[in-house]
């Protein structure tokens, strides 16, 4: 039966039950004080709370999701968090669409909706339509490549359905051949019947190519040209559809990044004083190290332990925050990944908690078997982070310090404070995205659907009452009252000059680096000031070098 692509095609007046709600959003970047400002707007102007944060939606980790505490909360009422367990996936229609139902049922109470939070991709399908979202049936890329293997090569054994197959070298590499012609033909499928996307896709994006070509064959249409008719809606724009909530107050709290910098690494060592390590161990063994022990397996890991990339992926170069409302799918459940063991011909015996072999492993093999088993249970384990909440910033930067048995506390020690800085670097990392996140997909948004910005400086702590929560609440204020607000918006002359607007999409092709090929532009100048770069660049140019003298 025909699955509708579309729960609805965006209609070309916006939706009316919505153009009169006020909204106030509070934008900025990890420890710059969203939560501090948004709750005293919530006492001035009779308001609760609505988190926009990708990983406080789940249960755990409080700590180094840096939820907010009761104390911090001074009772007033905070929304979507702790509402998801964290084997699920939450994705940015969940949150769309919970997101309204508590706005509505504010706005009956009379309560000010105050919307928070650093995921901003969240806050943008909140406040703009999108002409391309859920009735979406879930994309599994993995299955894609294996149906075209299969037709490409008829009667193939799975990598992994043959012992003497998986020792074999050069039988492995033929497999791996196998799946580059796989993904090749689906990128070449999507470049003959939608060149434009193709153009902006890298060749190696399974996940983005199979939606694309899904969204052709269910709809008969490209995946381009319906991003064009978005873009052809009354009050559309290159980025989104019209304006949701067109009564929205914007205020983005910012900071200079050396003091935000200081503020993140101290952030950091609270969180450690409150338990970080003893959080994470604890969510690591109730979790990840079960699912590790019920997963590893000697045969046919594939067959029911399919993992997904996530579709909010923060390794998206681009943006921190993964795709746009554009880009995502709807909910999958990835409730398999923890508790349902994949199927095994090898029975387990003992605890698995004491690295039990799988008894065909046992014996003169056994070294070869615990070298085989640790290898599956750390790439189990890797994999489990790009699930749920183990997705949070700072799982996965623990995981040597996780994973570590030994009995050397200096050891220990030291592969726990790595982990700390890692922790540190990364939260600072992502800290400068958001800043890049919020000024080109709001700031410079230059369309009929733009929203004015008022910039806070939350620069000097000391100051705070003056610059940011005075200022807020006399902007709030204005915004209430309908009344012209005193302050003015950001302008773009406002903008420092170094931070441009630049075009995700764009394929970039690197001569130095064998014609490798880069998708956007911020990709692009990470690429060219990388080590890696810079080396076959060098290389490149002494091989040409002697060339030219022979």
């Amino acid at each position: 039966m025909f699955v509708p692509f579309f729960k609805r095609m965006m209609s070309s007046t916006m939706n009316s039950c919505y153009k009169d709600t006020k909204l106030v959003v509070i934008l900025g970047s990890t420890a710059v004080g969203k939560t501090k400002l948004s709750i005293e707007l919530a006492k001035m102007f009779d308001g609760e709370i609505i988190s926009a944060d990708s990983m406080q939606v789940y249960k755990g980790l409080d700590i180094i999701t840096n939820k907010v505490t009761p104390e911090e909360k001074q009772c007033i009422p905070h929304h979507m968090i702790d509402i998801f367990d964290s084997t699920q996936e939450f994705t940015v229609i969940d949150f769309k669409q919970r997101a309204l139902k508590v706005i509505t049922d504010l706005v009956k109470r009379q309560k000010v909706p105050i919307i928070v939070g650093g995921t901003n991709y969240f806050i943008e399908a909140l406040l703009w339509d999108f002409l391309i979202e859920g009735g979406l049936d879930d994309v599994d890329p993995k299955k894609e490549l294996r149906n075209r293997k299969a037709f490409l090569f008829p009667g193939s054994k799975r990598r992994h359905g043959d012992k003497n197959e998986v020792d074999d070298e050069e039988s492995d590499q033929r497999v791996d051949n196998r799946d580059v012609i796989a993904e090749t033909a689906l990128y070449d499928e999507l470049m003959k019947v939608d060149p434009e996307r193709a153009n902006q896709l890298h060749p190696n994006n399974l996940r983005k190519i199979s939606r694309s070509l899904q969204i052709y064959h269910t709809t008969g249409e490209t995946h381009s040209s319906l991003m064009k008719k978005q873009q052809d809606q009354p009050g559309s724009s290159k980025l989104s559809g019209p304006l949701r909530f067109p009564k929205t107050l914007l205020l983005w709290l910012t900071a200079d990044q050396t003091i935000l910098n200081d503020r993140i690494s101290t952030r950091v060592d609270q969180m450690l004083e409150k338990g970080l390590e003893n959080e994470i161990k604890t969510f690591y063994e109730k979790h990840l190290k079960a699912n590790e022990d019920s997963n590893v397996e000697t045969k046919e890991p594939d067959s029911d332990l399919q993992i997904i990339s996530c579709v909010d992926s923060s390794t998206n170069v681009e943006l921190t925050e993964k795709d746009s409302p554009l880009e995502t799918q709807t909910n999958s459940t990835k409730s398999d990944l923890l508790s349902k063991p994949g199927k095994s011909e090898t029975s387990m015996t003992g605890d698995s908690k004491n690295n039990v072999l799988p008894e065909s492993n046992k014996g003169e093999n056994s070294v070869d078997g615990v070298k085989e088993y640790q290898e599956k249970s750390e790439d189990v384990l890797l994999k489990s982070y790009e699930e749920g909440i183990f997705q949070a910033i700072g799982f996965k930067e623990f995981h040597k310090y996780l994973t570590y048995t030994g009995i050397d506390e200096s050891k220990k020690q030291k592969l726990l404070q790595a982990s700390l800085d890692k922790l540190k670097q990364i939260t600072i990392k992502y800290s400068k995205k958001q800043v890049r996140w919020v000024m080109n997909r709001i700031v410079k948004r230059q369309a009929v659907n733009t929203l004015p910005v008022y910039n806070l400086n939350a620069s000097d702590i000391a100051a705070w009452d003056e610059h940011v929560c005075k200022k807020a609440k006399e902007i709030t204020q204005c915004f209430m009252k309908d009344e012209p607000i005193t302050h003015a918006p950001m302008a773009i002359s406002d903008i420092d000059e170094k931070v441009t607007v630049t075009d995700k999409h764009r394929k970039h092709v690197c001569d130095d680096c064998n014609g490798r090929i880069i998708i956007g532009d911020d990709a692009w100048e990470i690429h060219l000031k990388s080590k890696r770069h810079r080396k076959m660049k060098v290389n490149r140019a002494k091989k040409m070098q002697v060339s030219a003298q022979t």
